[in-house]
């Protein structure tokens, strides 16, 4: 199954909307024959709401209708096929009546009932991003996430519905999953494929009753992960506040060098998932490593030394990333320097 990110994790963006109830009496086939279309289909609380009626066994262009919210009468007219009001607030409820005389003298009724909910959908990547990090954790290809549907259901006593009395149908990309839905089902563990395409995950939202519902859909969108290079300074640990620009100057002996991974699927930045291949100047130094490197200046010499590395998670083969920087050591600095490494 392929599937889609954000977040948000961070939170991510979404549509929802709110339900609508339609009551009938099955009189004759005038009124089977009546089609109602609700505009959108869903509305949310204070939206605007448009219907539109038709009808398949009488000529509604000649007939009289009349439309009443709530009880009261709001249009009246011959061929009156449309209409249009403001949503309620959430806990409310609005009820529409749709009285038809038709050219024959028959009776065609149909109410609609109007009760506004809300649903929200955060999505989780289950990646790895350093400390203090103030960006959301992001979907790589070939990782996991987690969609968690936050509903606003209010009930006619004014009380909030609790989420785990709701009930849920996930979908993917249009596609229902059924083992994932159901009661209490408020949440969603979904993967990201090996393609590049985005993924729609989305959710309808219902009572027991089905008198109220919502929906609200997620996009997911793997990206590829990274690895950016810092120092590790012997007091004050990794600089996480300066990555090593192009070139970096350094000031004393030695540098250590770290790789810090930025969202692959692993719980740590020392995982043994992570397996890194250092290079200077384009020449392996250290393959299958950790994420580490300490070079110390020789003893005389100076330059421009390029030092990179790669990363690959040891199971998910699309979870790859490269980084380098160049560093600057000695007076002048010239290219083509080399350190001295410690393994």
């Amino acid at each position: 199954m392929k599937h889609i990110l954000a977040l948000l994790v961070g939170t991510i963006a979404l549509t929802a909307c709110a339900s609508v109830a339609l009551a009938q009496a099955e009189k004759d086939p005038f009124e089977q024959n009546l089609r109602v279309e609700v505009s959108p289909r869903l509305p949310r609380a204070g939206e605007s709401v448009f219907i539109v009626i038709e009808s398949f066994s009488t000529n509604l262009n000649k007939a009289t209708i009349e439309w009443r919210r709530n009880g009261a009468r709001e249009a009246r007219g011959i061929g009156l096929k449309t209409f249009s009001f403001t949503n309620g607030a959430l806990g409310t409820a609005t009820t529409i009546a749709i009285r038809i005389t038709t050219a024959e003298s028959r009776l065609i009724e149909k109410t609609l009932t109007f009760r506004p909910a809300h649903v929200d959908l955060i999505l989780e990547a289950k990646s790895y991003r350093p400390p203090f990090y103030r960006g959301k954790s992001l979907l790589p290809y070939q990782g996991a996430a987690t969609v968690t549907a936050v509903p606003t259901f209010i009930g006619s006593g004014g009380a909030r519905i609790a989420a785990k009395n709701l009930i849920y149908k996930w979908e993917v990309d249009g596609d229902a999953v059924g083992d994932a839905s159901g009661y209490g089902r408020q949440q969603f563990h979904t993967e990201a494929g090996a393609l590049s395409d985005d993924s729609v995950v989305g959710v309808r939202v219902s009572t027991l009753d089905g008198t109220m519902q919502a929906e609200g859909e997620a996009l997911l969108t793997p990206t590829q992960p990274k690895i950016v290079l810092y120092e590790d300074h012997p007091l004050y640990g990794i600089l996480f506040g300066n990555a090593l620009a192009e070139p970096f100057s350094l000031s004393g002996e030695e540098i250590r060098v770290v790789a810090v991974p930025y969202f692959f699927s692993v719980p740590s930045r020392l995982s043994a998932l992570l397996e890194y291949d250092w290079a200077q100047n384009g020449m392996s130094v250290r393959q299958g490593g950790d994420n580490a490197l300490t070079l110390r200046v020789p003893e005389e010499g100076e330059g421009v030394a390029s030092v990179s590395v790669r990363a690959q998670h040891a199971v998910k083969i699309l979870q790859g990333a490269d980084a380098a920087a160049a560093i600057a050591f000695g007076e002048e600095g010239r290219r083509g320097g080399v350190f001295d490494f410690l393994r």
